[in-house]
């Protein structure tokens, strides 16, 4: 009998839940969720299907379950320090809303508004020590409607651009 893919996400919010829809659509094992407490989103889906929850700032080696083949993070505001992302088989990797190297950091979709770049998109890449730093595994790209310019943009736009570029990268 083929075991299944275990993951352990940590995120939040609108894309938490996504990426953790996705996971289980593929059939993969979610092993837990690290998110915050009050999550109306990933939280939700998590208590839903009877996923571990813990709680934002808590991850560490030592509360993360053994035997996780791949960790995951999106919109996620703890860093995953060097022991916790060499405790899965494969490592870590992170949608980060933005064409990296180009507006790291929390507010990538805010910057790229207010720069008024044309184009914008989604990274997934391999957690490293830095913040938004590690090796690209795959990117896709979008325009940026000039009527965003006024207004941020839809929760929407994120959702489908983190669904897309996930699955694009052809992850396990």
């Amino acid at each position: 009998m083929k075991q299944k893919f275990k993951v352990f996400i940590s995120g939040q919010k609108y894309f938490g839940q996504e990426i953790l829809s996705l996971c289980l659509a593929k059939g993969y094992e979610v092993v837990g969720v690290c998110c915050p407490l009050d999550d109306k989103y990933i939280g939700r889906l998590a208590k839903l299907h009877n996923i571990p929850i813990l709680p934002a700032g808590m991850l560490t080696y030592d509360t993360m379950p053994s035997g996780v083949d791949l960790g995951i993070t999106v919109h996620s505001f703890d860093y995953i320090g060097k022991r916790t992302r060499y405790k899965t088989r494969l490592g870590w990797i992170g949608y980060h809303p933005s064409l990296l190297p180009r507006h790291r950091g929390r507010s990538a979709i805010e910057w790229a508004i207010r720069m008024r770049d044309i184009v914008t998109g989604g990274t997934v890449y391999w957690l490293n020590a830095g913040i938004d730093r590690g090796d690209i595994l795959c990117q896709d790209w979008c325009w940026i409607p000039p009527k965003l310019y006024a207004k941020s943009p839809k929760r929407s736009h994120k959702g489908t651009m983190a669904e897309r570029t996930t699955t694009n990268g052809r992850t396990p």
